[in-house]
């Protein structure tokens, strides 16, 4: 997101990261303890609250934030919640001229209020990682069973009869 900053005669333009960014600082405290500390931001562009320099509009940035920490057993797990956010949008649709009479134009208006509401929510789990002998073999990585599998259209649609639970590539 472009962030205008005046610098002399001109202004310059500074690039903004926005979205959801979680920040993880785990430290070991003990042989199978982990204080782990959260940081969970989620920031969105705010059109409301914009400015605009020489015609171009520049949103704001609405940010929102939380941290915690956490004393955690290996492979225990916690939820971090609470970044809530809600809009409501209302919009106003009429048939041109008609709309806009007293009385009568209401049978030619519609009004419509449409309300959303976010709340992020994330699942942690820590894991101690054992150090692995020089000639051990890597384990496969999480998924990587799946970047191989591409099925044909029959096969997809016809043969498996969508139980997904028999491709190749995926475990339950």
């Amino acid at each position: 997101m472009p962030v205008p900053n005046g610098e002399g005669n001109g202004i310059s333009i500074e690039y903004k990261e926005f979205g959801v960014r979680l920040t993880l600082t785990p430290t070991v405290v003990g042989r199978d303890r982990i204080l782990l500390k959260v940081a969970p931001e989620v920031s969105e562009l705010d059109f409301s609250a914009g400015i605009t320099i020489a015609g171009t509009n520049v949103p704001a940035l609405n940010i929102r934030r939380t941290d915690t920490s956490i004393a955690l057993a290996d492979g225990e797990s916690f939820v971090v919640s609470g970044l809530i956010s809600s809009s409501n949008v209302g919009s106003v649709g009429k048939f041109p001229g008609l709309g806009d009479i007293p009385i009568l134009g209401a049978f030619f208006r519609n009004s419509q209020i449409q309300r959303d509401e976010r709340e992020l929510l994330m699942i942690v789990t820590p894991h101690l990682v054992q150090p692995l002998a020089a000639n051990a073999q890597l384990p496969s990585l999480p998924g990587e069973g799946l970047r191989t599998y591409d099925p044909s259209f029959p096969r997809l649609y016809f043969l498996e009869n969508g139980d997904f639970d028999r491709r190749d590539g995926l475990s339950k």
